[in-house]
């Protein structure tokens, strides 16, 4: 697929001395050229900038997201070039010899901003330091059958999905058609949106080197997957965010009551003034909403005038699209594993979508109950919705947070954090600005060795509109684009390229190019309104 740019200037024909290349796009789906795109050695490495669209984000192949510094870009998520997010990353808990006298409870992650970093590159039993376990990237503007589908025969080796194209069980991307284009029957990369980076990583890191050091690693095995769309619109407003995790005990151990968290350290240009919420059910909300069954969503948010993004700060939120499924042997229920456009939609007949069982926030020291973990069983209240102490946050009295709008504090459900609507101002609401950290949990689940794949997609996504409260809007609009993508299976529209012919005289270059597919192209639906725009 070519780049496409937006055309405004509304003629048939113009003339031009030289031409580098001619784009189309519409308003909401616009293909761009990045003058910083790296070359193709920077691109396979243990570190990348990923800028596709209008999120910056650097990243490595230790499953951190942000805090990571490749000069000359500074570290940080960045939207309208300043940062948005600190680190991202995530967490995992469980119990290991459930209801035996050795039942033990573990607790592993990746959070730079809490000091914890439990996860390695490459899979369970590798060496870190192969040169093997690095970043994997394709991008839909590269020549197929190029050296980045050939080196993803390595991160097939790895682990990575790929289409199988001529359906003999090996990746082999060879253009069997000789027509220079990739086709359905050939061999090719798992490459979702525009830009796919892929890594995998494994809870190997020796317990004399954690934080909390009476956890010994476990075998779990993750393959991270992050991936966007080139858009100037609210398409480009989001990275999506998939991981697959994988049981791979030596011991054959069984993973059990496992908890699974999106972890974030968002700083919205200044870090002391941040506030979080969360968008979930009317009845986890305690009042009336639209859409009542919520977003699975959490956000962080400023309530005024940000000292590095001015009058309407932008808004971090994350939308957990889909959670872990879980074997219920109810033919009535039913899961979808969505894989991108090649490798179709994984339908799973008697398994359960889990949703988001909790939200949380913690602060860097202050309140004390609420800060970042001391410990082991920290984690675990903070990833079952609890305090630090596993006591419930009471939405009532809590000196934080405020109930407003005439909601009943008593109707409010105490694990999802502020789930009130501060651009409403009903509901559960944060009152205190400080350093925050969320997590977006999902559980609970098993994980039995080699059988059991949990696989958890959501969206990152940043809104920014007219006032620091209208961009909790636009971010939640923008959320309901990426839910209608996921829903899509990540298959969007093209809008039809220009068909030009050119015309050459002694002092000029014409280019001819019929309208009417492109001016009656459109391609509605809840999220947004994709239609002609005009020429550029």
């Amino acid at each position: 697929m070519k780049n496409n740019h937006i055309i405004k200037i509304i003629k048939y024909s113009f003339t031009v001395i030289v031409i580098m290349s001619l784009f189309f796009g519409f308003d909401v789906i616009e293909k761009y050229n990045d003058k910083n795109f790296p070359r193709r050695l920077d691109k396979v490495a243990n570190a990348y900038y990923m800028k596709i669209n209008n999120i910056e984000m650097p990243l490595n192949n230790y499953g951190i997201l942000a805090d990571v510094s490749i000069p000359p870009n500074t570290a940080g998520g960045k939207f309208d070039e300043r940062v948005f997010l600190f680190s991202g990353g995530l967490f995992m808990s469980g119990y290991v010899n459930l209801g035996t006298p050795n039942e033990f409870l573990w607790v592993n992650g990746i959070a730079s901003a809490s000091r914890i970093q439990d996860y390695q590159p490459g899979p369970v039993g590798s060496n870190p330091t192969d040169p093997k376990n690095k970043l994997y990237i394709v991008r839909s503007d590269e020549e197929p059958f190029g050296a980045s589908w050939q080196e993803w025969k390595t991160a097939v080796e790895l682990g990575a999905d790929f289409y199988d194209g001529d359906r003999d069980g090996k990746y082999n991307p060879v253009d069997r058609n000789g027509n220079g284009q990739w086709d359905p029957d050939e061999d090719r990369p798992d490459l979702l949106g525009d830009e796919t980076v892929w890594c995998v990583i494994n809870d190997g890191v020796p317990s004399s080197q954690r934080r909390f050091s009476e956890v010994e690693p476990l075998g779990i095995e993750i393959h991270q997957t992050v991936f966007g769309f080139s858009s100037k619109g609210l398409l480009g407003n989001i990275l999506f965010i998939r991981y697959k995790v994988i049981n791979k005990n030596p011991e054959g151990k069984v993973l059990d009551s496992v908890y699974f968290s999106l972890w974030y350290d968002p700083d919205l240009g200044d870090y002391t003034d941040d506030l979080v919420g969360c968008d979930v059910s009317s009845l986890a909300s305690g009042y009336d909403k639209f859409p009542p069954e919520g977003r699975s969503a959490g956000y962080t948010y400023n309530n005024g005038d940000d000292s590095d993004y001015g009058s309407n700060p932008p808004v971090f939120l994350v939308d957990l699209l889909q959670g872990v499924y879980v074997y219920t042997g109810n033919d009535s229920d039913t899961s979808y594993n969505m894989r991108g456009p090649q490798l179709g939609i994984e339908r799973l007949v008697g398994y359960k979508q889990l949703g988001m069982s909790s939200f949380s926030e913690y602060f860097q020291s202050f309140p004390v109950e609420q800060a970042d973990p001391r410990s082991k069983f920290d984690f675990r209240h903070y990833m079952q919705g609890f305090n630090r102490n596993g006591i419930p946050i009471d939405p009532c009295s809590w000196a934080y947070g405020v109930v407003i709008g005439g909601v009943d504090c008593q109707n409010v459900n105490p694990k999802f954090i502020f789930s009130g609507d501060p651009y409403r101002n009903i509901g559960w609401i944060q009152s205190i600005e400080g350093d925050v950290r969320m997590m977006l949990n999902t559980g609970m689940f098993r994980l039995r060795p080699y059988q059991d794949t949990a696989i958890i997609i959501a969206a990152l996504i940043v809104g920014r509109g007219t006032s620091a409260t209208s961009s909790i809007e636009e971010a939640k609009r923008t959320s309901d684009l990426a839910q209608f993508v996921y829903e899509e299976n990540f298959n969007l529209f093209v809008p039809p390229e220009p068909r030009v012919t050119v015309r050459t005289t002694e002092n000029s270059i014409d280019l001819m190019w019929p309208t009417a597919e492109q001016v009656n192209f459109r391609q509605k639906t809840i999220a947004y309104d994709q239609r002609f725009e005009g020429y550029e």
